[in-house]
């Protein structure tokens, strides 16, 4: 299932996708991201297998110093198909307990599906959130360059 979703990640249109509104939009406990900082993110998020690092053509990884706004907008869009397909993993894993003849290890299996991508969507808010403050530090400066040439 998990295979299956990166494949069809890859087919959902990113210009459909808006990280301005839910589910998308970060809510107002995760402080722009901050929240995770507290749950120490950047010390274990490395530790989880990544996408980017087997498909480096399709996903952009990480930024350069002169990375454009166009490949800054990829990446928050690439988080919010990650989010997604984690989400639907989570949620589509309620099928364990009804195709379970045990309903307890259904349940149980239904636990690890969600727990198990608990710590995905969680990163991808967190460079979500980490991404949006670069484009609005860019568009700052871009800004403030625009008016102090004229």
């Amino acid at each position: 299932l998990g295979i299956l979703s990166f494949f069809v990640g890859r087919v959902i249109p990113q210009r459909r996708l808006n990280e301005n509104v839910f589910p998308f939009k970060l809510f107002n406990f995760e402080h722009d991201g901050r929240v995770y900082d507290k749950l120490r993110i950047r010390h274990w998020q490395k530790k989880l297998p990544d996408m980017s690092r087997i498909s480096k053509r399709m996903m952009p990884k990480e930024l350069k110093e002169r990375s454009t706004d166009g490949k800054i907008d990829r990446m928050i869009k690439e988080t919010c198909v990650a989010e997604l397909t984690h989400a639907a993993i989570s949620i589509l894993g309620i099928f364990s307990i009804m195709l379970s003849k045990r309903k307890m290890i259904g349940v149980v299996l239904y636990a690890m599906w969600v727990l198990g991508n608990f710590p995905f969507i969680i990163v991808q808010r967190y460079n979500r959130s980490r991404l949006l403050r670069l484009k609005s530090k860019m568009d700052s400066r871009e800004k403030s360059s625009f008016c102090t040439s004229e």
